[in-house]
This record gives structure tokens, C-alpha cells and sequence, in this order.
């Protein structure tokens, strides 16, 4: 297993095989799990070489997440996904709100957390803004 890490504007398109599976997204700093082919036939000398097949495990990106999709714009913190459950949880940064402008809706959907489920393509709130009144 790798960690690809990134920083200072990162900007990262996806071409899915379906037209709502596009997406990009722009972000301070990304990190990207992957894991590699069983190498036991490398030499020792070798040493670490990332060309080649890598299977996506994960993708965390923060600061200043926006994330453009065909259907919504969503902007947050921090961007947790998980290949495995296809389960991306958007995270408010301090003081902010994650906030998701949809196609053809005027009003945006505002949270502190946001569960994606990036296969069935559905939003939850999973922590609403709190907010008080004088």
C-alpha cells in the first residue's frame, strides 16, 4: 500500500464511463491511497517505482475542496472517499458550511456534514448547521 500525497492547488479531472460519473475537483492538499500489484519478484535493488497498475483505495482532499459534477457544485473542507463503500464524507471547515448548489435549484443545501454515496448518486445530512438567534 501507497500514499500519494499532493499540495498547492490541486486540481484533479475523472472521466467515468457514464456522463454523470464526471467530475473535478480543485483543493490545497490531496492525499490518495492506493495499493500495488504483489511485487515479491522485484529485485531489492530496484527500489519503489510507482508506474504501473495501482488499485484506488481512497481520496482525502482539504482546504478549499470544490468539487464541480454534472448535476451540482459542492464546495466543503474536506473530502473523505472510500472506494470500497463508494461513501464520500464531506466535512464543513471551521467556521463555514459544506455547501451544495444543485442543477436547476436555486437554493443551495447547507451542512456541517454531508454523507455522498457516489453510486446511488444520494446526499445526506449527517451534522446540520446549528445556528442561534439573539
Amino acid at each position: 500500500r501507497y500514499m500519494i500525497r499532493m499540495d498547492d492547488g490541486v486540481e484533479v479531472l475523472h472521466a467515468g464511463t457514464r456522463d454523470q460519473d464526471r467530475m473535478s475537483m480543485r483543493c490545497e492538499k490531496l492525499e490518495a491511497k492506493v495499493r500495488r500489484p504483489d511485487e515479491s519478484g522485484r529485485s531489492p535493488e530496484s527500489g519503489v517505482d510507482l508506474g504501473g497498475p495501482a488499485e484506488l483505495l481512497g481520496v482525502n482532499g482539504s482546504g478549499g475542496v470544490f468539487i464541480r459534477t454534472p448535476g451540482q457544485d459542492l464546495e466543503c473542507g474536506e473530502f473523505d472517499y472510500s472506494v470500497q463503500s463508494g461513501i464520500a464524507l464531506l466535512r464543513a471547515a471551521e467556521g463555514r458550511a459544506v455547501t451544495v448548489v444543485f442543477a436547476n435549484q436555486p437554493t443551495p443545501l447547507q451542512a456541517q456534514e454531508i454523507e455522498w454515496d457516489l453510486r446511488a448518486g444520494t446526499l445526506e445530512i449527517r451534522k446540520p448547521l446549528v445556528t442561534g438567534g439573539r
